[in-house]
């Protein structure tokens, strides 16, 4: 063999190793890619089904079985909105408030001064509200003195590119604690809520929404951070309610 022909040779199997090398490199990185697509495939199956269990009524209850206290909707008028006004609201059940149903985007702020958070409220819970911000319960009450409990709800984070980020409303609310105020502006009254307590519940425990016999604001999110297969429940005790100006210090 020459010396050409076994330059030659060296160069084919040079060759030939390079391209071994780059369908091996090909390979990887497409496994590398597809992994990565997967785990956000995954972690948005996780948070849509934490989010449906989160907001959405159990199956079981038909509407049939909300109560609809002013009497529409076809139902029989609530005995107690008549006898006992909101103070008589059942404890153990949703319902839905007419006042609630004329609810429309942006009558509640909510501002936490603690997490420099100013948030406008919607109205409902639905996916495509939840992405605007925070949601106000179909079956919440809004605020004032007697039974009622305002609850609303909104995401504890989102991701990119499968990377949890901390850019949703209640990230950090379980940093609110003893001391801290919660506070409900609306156009003409500004509700102060001081901070009662934190809890941990099932996703499928409505117990939290229900009226909880005193005036409250109850914030809810899922948790744990970045799998949601549980709910964090935030509530504050009404505390004081004042004339709503513009140069209210929180």
């Amino acid at each position: 063999m020459t010396i050409e022909n076994s330059r030659l040779d060296l160069r084919k199997k040079d060759r030939r190793r390079g391209f071994i090398l780059l369908i091996y490199s090909v390979i990887i990185v497409t496994c590398i890619i597809s992994a990565l697509l997967f785990r956000i495939y995954l972690y948005g199956e996780t948070q849509k089904r934490a989010a449906v269990a989160l907001l959405a009524p159990p199956h079981s209850m038909g509407l049939e079985q909300v109560l609809y206290i002013d009497g529409e909707h076809g139902m029989e008028a609530f005995a107690g909105d008549e006898a006992g006004g909101e103070d008589a609201y059942p404890t153990d059940r949703l319902f839905v408030t007419g006042e609630r149903r004329r609810y429309q985007d942006g009558d509640l702020t909510l501002v936490l001064p603690k997490l420099d958070k100013v948030l406008t409220i919607y109205s409902g819970v639905t996916d495509d509200v939840l992405k605007r911000g925070v949601g106000l319960y179909d079956f919440a009450q809004l605020p004032g003195e007697g039974n009622r409990n305002v609850s609303v709800a909104g995401h504890r984070n989102t991701s990119r590119l499968g990377i949890i980020t901390d850019n949703a409303p209640f990230y950090y609310i379980d940093r609110l604690g003893e001391g801290d105020y919660l506070y409900l502006v609306s156009e003409t009254h500004i509700y102060r809520y001081l901070y009662e307590d934190t809890l941990v519940v099932e996703a499928d425990d409505w117990g939290p929404i229900y009226s909880q016999g005193f005036s409250c604001l109850t914030i809810t999110s899922c948790t744990p951070i970045g799998i949601g297969s549980q709910r964090i429940v935030v509530r504050g005790r009404l505390d004081q309610v004042f004339p709503s100006t513009e140069d209210f210090i929180f």
